[in-house]
């Protein structure tokens, strides 16, 4: 794991920035590199990231690689399709990330059956944000050699209340949005979200309009 102060608390949530790099000609070549909000990507130096741990998404029902990247009071899960490995995919994890992963050898895709009975029943207690996409499409090295792609994700630590209300909101964005475009976002607290109301301790959401 790799651990730094690239975060920022606001409002209960802590404000996480990363840039993801790619070797071009060599996918499992990853480094990672993050930033205080609004601050220098070099400020805190670029680490290599190797995904070498490997199991499964449930979700996307399918063999991916992965490593746990630990910032202030938070875990992020970074995921690597096996198959597609300029797919990645970034999990905030509420509390600390699940360790009941299995290691798997076989190829992908997983049918459905190897699925459901690999997936423990301790694995329901496990509340993520969400399997948040980070496609590495911002740019490139001087060099040339590296892509990468950057990320900003709110995170509520130690509050899986507010991490299931963001999920559950963000996956009805579109449809409650009508005509209008709804501020909603993996990047935004949540108190920042248009016509959200954010009350209680713990807090939660209470109120929409």
């Amino acid at each position: 794991m790799v651990t730094d102060t690239a975060s920022h608390t606001v409002a209960d949530e802590i404000i996480i920035e990363l840039r993801l790099w790619q070797r071009v000609d060599d996918p499992s070549d990853i480094w990672i590199s993050a930033r205080p909000p609004g601050g220098r990507w070099d400020m805190l130096g670029t680490t290599p990231f190797p995904l070498d741990t490997h199991g499964f998404s449930l979700f996307l029902q399918s063999f991916h690689w992965f490593r746990d990247l630990t910032i202030a009071d938070t875990e992020l899960r970074v995921w690597q399709r096996h198959r597609a490995p300029e797919l990645i995919y970034v999990r905030a994890c509420v509390i600390r990330c699940a360790k009941w992963l299995r290691p798997f050898t076989q190829t992908n895709p997983r049918t459905a059956r190897e699925v459901a009975e690999a997936w423990p029943p301790s694995a329901e207690g496990w509340s993520p944000l969400g399997m948040i996409p980070l496609p590495l499409d911002d740019g490139h090295s001087r060099s040339g050699r590296y892509r990468y792609g950057d990320l900003t994700v709110a995170v509520p630590v130690g509050n899986p209340g507010l991490a299931s209300d963001r999920e559950y909101l963000l996956a009805l964005r579109d449809a409650l949005a009508g005509s209008v475009t709804l501020n909603w976002s993996a990047a935004t607290v949540t108190r920042e979200w248009d016509g959200v109301t954010v009350t209680g301790a713990p807090p939660r959401v209470t109120g929409l309009n």
